[in-house]
C-alpha cells in the first residue's frame, strides 16, 4: 500500500495527508512525524533532508509521444475505451478512412518541419496566452511580450497556434508575427493545436540525453490527462515543465506589460521518499508551503503482510457484522409494519364498535318512543269502548 502511494505520489490535501501519516505509523519503525511550515530555498526540509525533482524518464516520454500520435491518427489512444474526450469537449467520434489519411499527411508535414528548426527552449500555447484577460479575439501583443521576455533571457520560444487565428491578420499584429520568423507553427484546420505543442514539448525528452523544453500555458490539460493511459507521467511532466504566466502593469518606457513567468521550483510537490523518511505535501489552499516529514525505517515484509492480513480479517468481520445488522433491520422493519397493521385494525374496530353503539342507542330511543305511542293508542281505545257500553245501557 505504501509503495503504491509513493508510486502515485499525488499532492495530498489535509485529510489525505493525515491518512498517509496513519498508514506510515503502522508501516514504519520508530515513526516520528513533524510538520514543516516552510521549505528552504534549496529544497531542504531540515539539515541533510532535501526534496528532489520527480520527472518522467525517456521511456515515459516516448510512451506519451506514442499515445499522442495514436490520438492524432486514430482518434484515441490504443486501449482507450472511454466514450468522452474529457475537459468538457464532448464524445469521441470514429474517424473515417479519408480523415485518417488527411491527418497522417498533415502530421508528417509537421514532423518534417520540426526536424528542420533546431533546438528550442520554450513552447508557447499561443491561443492560451493571447486570450488571457478575456475580451474579443487574440491579444497578439501578449504573445509578443512573452516571446520578447524569453529572447531577452537567452532562450528561444516557438509559438504554436491554429491556422484560423492567422486568416484575417493585418497591420501591427501581422508585423509582430513576421518578426518571429520561423519560430511559429500554424496548425491545420480540423486538428487540435494541443496535439502539436504536446509533441513539441515531449519529443526532445524521448531522446537519450535530450532536454525537454519549458511549456508556457495556464492550461491544466485535463482532457489530455483523461485521454492518455500515462496520466501519472503527464501530470509529472506538467508539474516539472509547465510555466504559468501573468502580466504586470503597463510600463510606458518599455512599452509593454512585463510577463511574469512562474517556473517550477527545483523540487516536485509530490509524496516522495527522502533520506531518512518520507515527505508529504499538504496541498491545501493557503498552506501550499507546508509538508509533513515522517522519519523512520520500514518494518520487515513479514510484519507488513501479517498486519495486512489482520486488516483484511477485520474488514471481513465488519462486513459480516453489517450483514447481520442489515438482516435485523429487515426483521424489525417487518415487525414494525405488522404492529402498524394491527394498530390500524384496532383503530377500525374501535370506530366500528362506536358506530354500532350509536346505532343501538338510536334503536332504543326509537323503541321507547314507539312504546309510548302504543300506550296512548291503547288508552284511547279503552275509553271509546267504555263509553259505547254506557250509551247502550241507557
Amino acid at each position: 500500500m505504501l509503495d503504491m502511494v509513493l508510486k502515485e505520489g499525488r499532492v495530498m490535501g489535509k485529510v489525505g495527508n493525515e491518512a498517509i501519516v496513519q498508514l506510515m505509523r503502522t508501516s514504519v519503525e520508530g515513526c516520528e512525524v513533524k510538520v514543516i511550515e516552510r521549505v528552504r530555498g534549496d529544497g531542504a526540509l531540515e539539515e541533510g533532508v532535501r526534496l528532489r525533482s520527480i520527472e518522467p524518464g525517456v521511456e515515459e516520454c516516448c510512451e506519451m509521444v506514442k499515445m499522442n500520435e495514436e490520438i492524432v491518427t486514430n482518434g484515441r489512444a490504443e486501449g482507450d475505451e472511454t466514450e468522452f474526450q474529457g475537459g468538457g469537449k464532448g464524445r469521441k467520434r470514429e474517424l473515417k478512412v479519408r480523415e485518417k489519411g488527411r491527418r497522417a499527411k498533415e502530421w508528417g508535414r509537421f514532423k518534417e518541419w520540426l526536424e528542420g528548426i533546431g533546438e528550442y527552449t520554450h513552447v508557447l500555447d499561443g491561443a492560451n496566452i493571447g486570450y488571457l484577460g478575456g475580451g474579443m479575439g487574440i491579444k497578439w501583443a501578449q504573445i509578443g511580450w512573452v516571446m520578447r521576455a524569453i529572447r531577452e533571457g537567452g532562450g528561444r520560444g516557438v509559438v504554436v497556434m491554429h491556422q484560423r487565428h492567422f486568416d484575417n491578420l493585418q497591420g501591427e499584429d501581422w508585423s509582430l508575427v513576421r518578426s518571429w520568423g520561423g519560430d511559429v507553427y500554424r496548425t491545420p484546420n480540423g486538428m487540435n493545436d494541443d496535439w502539436f505543442w504536446l509533441h513539441m514539448s515531449l519529443c526532445q525528452g524521448c531522446r537519450r540525453g535530450g532536454r525537454m523544453p519549458w511549456f508556457v500555458s495556464n492550461d491544466e490539460l485535463r482532457d489530455h490527462v483523461f485521454g492518455m493511459r500515462a496520466s501519472r507521467s503527464l501530470e509529472q511532466w506538467r508539474e516539472r515543465k509547465g510555466v504559468k504566466f501573468k502580466f504586470g502593469d503597463w510600463e510606458r518606457e518599455a512599452r509593454w506589460r512585463r510577463p511574469v513567468l512562474n517556473y517550477p521550483r527545483g523540487w516536485s510537490k509530490r509524496v516522495m521518499e527522502v533520506s531518512g523518511g518520507w515527505a508529504i505535501p499538504w496541498g491545501e489552499e493557503g498552506e501550499e508551503g507546508k509538508w509533513t516529514y515522517v522519519k523512520g525505517s520500514r518494518v520487515d515484509a513479514e510484519r507488513v503482510e501479517r498486519m495486512r492480513g489482520e486488516i483484511e480479517e477485520e474488514k471481513k468481520d465488519a462486513a459480516k457484522g453489517r450483514e447481520i445488522i442489515a438482516e435485523r433491520d429487515k426483521e424489525i422493519e417487518k415487525k414494525e409494519k405488522k404492529i402498524k397493521g394491527l394498530e390500524e385494525m384496532y383503530k377500525k374496530m374501535k370506530e366500528e364498535n362506536k358506530r354500532m353503539e350509536e346505532e343501538i342507542k338510536k334503536g332504543k330511543e326509537v323503541s321507547e318512543e314507539s312504546r309510548k305511542d302504543m300506550s296512548k293508542e291503547t288508552g284511547v281505545a279503552k275509553e271509546d269502548e267504555g263509553g259505547g257500553k254506557r250509551r247502550k245501557v241507557g
